[in-house]
C-alpha cells in the first residue's frame, strides 16, 4: 500500500499495532480512583431491567468519569480493562456488552440519563465561547508575566541590584563545617 500514510514515514508494523491495542491503558488503581461505582450509582444502574443494559449503563457512567466524555457509538468504543472492571463490580458477564453495543437508541437514552444524573451540561457554542475567552485571558496574563520578568531583570541589571536570595530550608546553614 504505497502512497498511504505520512510521506517518508516507515510503513506501519501490524504486529506492533496489534500489541499496542492489547496493552492495558489503565491500572486497577486508576480505575478504582476514577471509575468506582457508589451506592447511588448502583441505584441508577439497577433501574435497567436486563443485565446487558445494566452493564452498558454502568460502563458508560464509568467511561464518563474516566475520560469526561461518552464513548463513540459507531462502532461502540470499548476499553477492555474498564469493561471488565464494571462487569466484576456489577457481577455481570462483560461479554454481554455485545447485546448492548448495537442498540444506539438505548445507548442515547442512557447517555441522556447519565448526563442528568451527573448534572453535566453538553459542550455547546456558549461553553466554547467561554473556554475561548478563558484561554485568551490566561494567555494575556502569561504574556504580562513574561514581560514583567524581562523588565524586572533588565531594571535590576541597570541599577546593579541583585535578586533576593533563595530561601533555604530550616537547619541548612549554607556553610561547611559549622
Amino acid at each position: 500500500m504505497q502512497g498511504k500514510g505520512i510521506k517518508g514515514a516507515p510503513p506501519a508494523n501490524p504486529l506492533f499495532l496489534s500489541a499496542l491495542e492489547h496493552e492495558p491503558r489503565y491500572s486497577r488503581r486508576q480505575l478504582r480512583q476514577e471509575a468506582s461505582l457508589t451506592a447511588l450509582d448502583i441505584d441508577q444502574i439497577n433501574q435497567c431491567r436486563r443485565p446487558h443494559n445494566r452493564l452498558g449503563f454502568g460502563y458508560q457512567l464509568c467511561f464518563v468519569r474516566l475520560l469526561n466524555r461518552f464513548p463513540a457509538q459507531q462502532p461502540f468504543e470499548l476499553i477492555d480493562e474498564l469493561l471488565t472492571f464494571v462487569g466484576v463490580h456489577l457481577a455481570v458477564d462483560a461479554g454481554l456488552i455485545t447485546h448492548y453495543q448495537h442498540r444506539r437508541q438505548t445507548i442515547s437514552e442512557h447517555q441522556q440519563r447519565i448526563t442528568e444524573y451527573l448534572q453535566h451540561t453538553p459542550f455547546g457554542e456558549t461553553e466554547a465561547k467561554r473556554l475561548e475567552a478563558f484561554v485568551f485571558e490566561e494567555s494575556c496574563c502569561l504574556g504580562k508575566r513574561r514581560r514583567w520578568r524581562h523588565v524586572s531583570k533588565s531594571s535590576s541589571k541597570s541599577r546593579r541590584s541583585c535578586s533576593p536570595p533563595i530561601p533555604r530550608s530550616p537547619g541548612s546553614s549554607g556553610s561547611k563545617g559549622s
